[in-house]
């Protein structure tokens, strides 16, 4: 939903209170300051859910062929796939920034896995499937229900609020330099990423991809930068 000079939809005007604080969405009114008025308001594009796809796709590929072997009858397209799943699954674990108390929970989860299944490979790979699953569902509800981008009279924000929240905002008077670049499913899909940069070093809020309407957010905000640099 793209506001331009109104107020947005989806409306909170409650503080969430201590015991839903995890699990809602953020108002308004712990996102906004008095006076700002919203002149855009999108969640990213779908497009964005496409790589947590992949991913849970290509290790639901792995858990089967590690089961039941290379499907017959596929050919070398068998070798293909799996062979670009492996890649996938390669570049998630390696992308991810593990801490230790990530991997003593991640430990935690495999030994009761490990007791709920006897140590059954069937039933340890039908767990992982199971919570690729649920990691991909998470992604999903995040961003239908909890992410949004904000232009205001003030300000640029990214916010989020499922199982902790996060405000990333610019205000208008620090922006310096706008880019927006579209890659080639950027120009099928229509789906733009903007590079903002700051009068200062370190930014919170410095590359938004999977915008939606990308050029309606860099016209909105090349306008109010403008008026507020005037």
């Amino acid at each position: 939903m793209t506001s331009h000079g109104g107020s947005p939809g989806r409306l909170y005007g409650r503080r969430r209170s201590s015991l839903t604080a995890l699990i809602w969405p953020l108002p308004e009114s712990e996102i906004l300051v008095p006076g700002e008025k919203v002149y855009y308001r999108e969640r990213a594009h779908w497009t964005s859910l496409f790589p947590y796809l992949v991913e849970t796709v290509s290790i639901i590929i792995l858990l089967m062929v590690g089961l039941e072997g290379m499907p017959q009858g596929w050919g070398a397209s068998a070798g293909v796939i799996v062979i670009g799943s492996v890649i996938v699954v390669f570049r998630f674990l390696q992308a991810r920034d593990w801490n230790w108390t990530q991997g003593i929970f991640l430990a935690c989860i495999a030994l009761v896995a490990f007791a709920m299944t006897s140590g059954s490979s069937t039933g340890l790979a039908v767990l992982a499937g199971f919570a690729a699953m649920i990691r991909l569902v998470a992604h999903y509800l995040r961003w239908a229900f909890y992410e949004d981008r904000y232009i205001t009279n003030r300000r640029v924000l990214e916010t989020t609020g499922f199982f902790g929240s996060r405000i990333s905002s610019m205000p208008l008077g620090r922006v310096t330099d706008i880019s927006l670049t579209r890659s080639v499913f950027g120009e099928v899909f229509d789906f733009g990423t903007l590079r903002v940069e700051s009068a200062g070093q370190d930014q919170a809020l410095g590359t938004i991809p999977y915008l939606v309407e990308p050029e309606i957010f860099h016209e909105t905000i090349v306008l109010l930068s403008t008026e507020t640099h005037a």
